[in-house]
């Protein structure tokens, strides 16, 4: 099985926080049990935000960590990214309508893109934020 891997769960195992503790183990377990390990170009491109790692020091934990980075989006991708941008910020409006908040509603294209990215890509998404992952019906999300 091809796991997507979501940025959270890396930035905590990175700091070596308690999250990021149980994300080794359960990476270890799915890589044990002979699952692949994969992001998006969007996780890579979010990972570069790391305040203590350079890009090179990213790709090289990457690659000692044998997790794949998928560079490549097809229009059936991008596709599923807006259907999914679109519902999303509709919601947000709407709620935000009722509520009688003025403010511009928060849009994560990046959640989105790793979303569409990981319903056509992989088998399964292992996140900390399973519900920001609700607009990918057919996406079995694992949470971490």
């Amino acid at each position: 099985m091809n796991v997507a891997l979501d940025t959270n769960i890396l930035i905590d195992l990175w700091a070596n926080t308690a999250q990021g503790v149980k994300n080794a183990a359960t990476l270890n377990a799915l890589t044990n049990a002979g699952d692949t390990l994969s992001i998006c170009g969007a996780v890579r491109a979010e990972l570069d935000a790391h305040p203590t790692m350079t890009g090179a020091q990213i790709d090289s934990t990457l690659t000692k960590m044998n997790i794949q980075v998928d560079w490549t989006m097809t229009k059936d991708i991008w596709t599923d990214v807006g259907r999914a941008h679109k519902a999303a910020t509709a919601r947000r409006q709407n709620t935000q309508a009722k509520q009688g908040i003025i403010v511009p509603p928060r849009r994560p294209l990046a959640d989105h893109i790793i979303g569409a990215h990981a319903q056509h890509r992989a088998d399964a998404l292992l996140t900390l934020n399973v519900r920001d992952f609700s607009d990918f019906p057919a996406l079995k999300v694992l949470p971490a």
